[in-house]
């Protein structure tokens, strides 16, 4: 759902320096989500599956 934003910013040349953030940003994110570290992920997650 984000990616629009995201690529939003890549049309501005003025932004270039943002742009570049957002994406190590968010590669950075996407790999905590990968390998499990991304508390917030983890919690919402053990709370499905203890609720279900």
């Amino acid at each position: 759902m984000m990616e629009p934003v995201f690529e939003s910013y890549k049309a501005d040349k003025d932004l270039i320096e943002i742009t570049k953030y957002i994406e190590s940003r968010k590669q950075e994110e996407y790999q905590k989500i990968i390998s499990g570290t991304n508390v917030e992920v983890e919690k919402r997650y053990n709370r499905y599956i203890d609720y279900g």
